[in-house]
């Protein structure tokens, strides 16, 4: 679990950009019900090892090269272990960081103890409905994390696109390296947008059921829900009254259509519940 000092050093450029506004999830409409919206009030947090770029939780972002012949535990893991999202030391750590010839192998080996939940800071990118929320037949969530009271057991940032890998030194502040490694990627997802939350796998609030986990959220943190292009009418106002009867409020309802004059897509408000009564635009 993340240290008050932790959230405190967190408050660098880029946490004004996510708190106390709205960022977006794109998901297949049967996850959103099961998952998000009706029957569990859940995130879904990911494994780095499950995602799609392989420069993603690059070791590569952590330059060990400084790091003294005689350096050991207490002068090098002690940097990323005591101050960090880290924290805990496991033997398996421990042992990789003692060992000169395997530190590369750290961050390769942190993959396992963090979990990931993506969003996007726009809700009408073509290619991210095609690829997330099941080519245009699911949904996208806006979301609006309160910076007080700030959920104690994950941090929020905004991802950080590159054009080259660029190390980021070992002895610097612990926090900001295991951050940067955590949410730089490669310039050619900038489209994405993309800003993560960040959770390690040990937090009680993460419910486990097998492979993925999911961490339950506060129903007011949600703010928006939007239908893909390919939703039938249907299948919106039957989740138009999920909503309504299931204690939401103050939640904007909107659905997207084809720009029948270029290739991108517009929105269009269907409903604006508030205080639980459903009022249809």
């Amino acid at each position: 679990m993340l240290t008050d000092k932790d959230l405190e050093l967190s408050n660098i450029k880029g946490i004004s950009e996510v708190f106390n506004q709205r960022i977006y999830k794109y998901v297949g409409y049967e996850d959103a019900i099961k998952y998000v919206l009706i029957d569990k009030n859940t995130l879904k947090f990911s494994s780095p090892n499950d995602f799609n770029d392989p420069f993603d939780c690059y070791e590569g972002f952590v330059n060990f090269s400084n790091v003294p012949p005689s350096a050991t535990l207490d002068d090098t893991a002690k940097r990323l272990l005591d101050r960090s999202i880290v924290k805990e030391a496991s033997s398996r750590t421990k042992q990789v960081l003692n060992d000169r010839r395997t530190r590369l192998n750290f961050f390769k080996e942190q993959k396992k103890d963090y979990r990931v939940s993506c969003f996007s800071k726009v809700y009408d990118e073509v290619l991210m409905w095609s690829h997330y929320a099941n080519k245009h037949t699911g949904v996208c969530i806006g979301f609006e994390f309160p910076i007080e009271p700030l959920p104690k057991d994950f941090i929020v940032f905004p991802v950080v696109y590159k054009d080259s890998v660029q190390p980021f030194d070992v002895y610097a502040n612990p926090f900001r390296i295991i951050l940067h490694w955590i949410i730089t990627k490669s310039h050619h997802w900038k489209y994405e947008k993309e800003v993560r939350a960040i959770i390690k796998n040990d937090s009680r609030k993460l419910l486990n059921d097998g492979n993925n986990y999911y961490y339950v959220i506060e129903k007011d943190w949600i703010k928006e829900i939007v239908f893909g292009c390919k939703v039938s009418d249907k299948v919106v106002e039957k989740t138009i009254k999920l909503i309504r009867k299931n204690g939401f409020k103050n939640i904007l309802i909107k659905r997207m259509f084809i720009n029948p004059d270029n290739f991108s897509l517009e929105e269009n408000i269907i409903a604006d519940i508030q205080n639980y009564k459903n009022k249809v635009k």
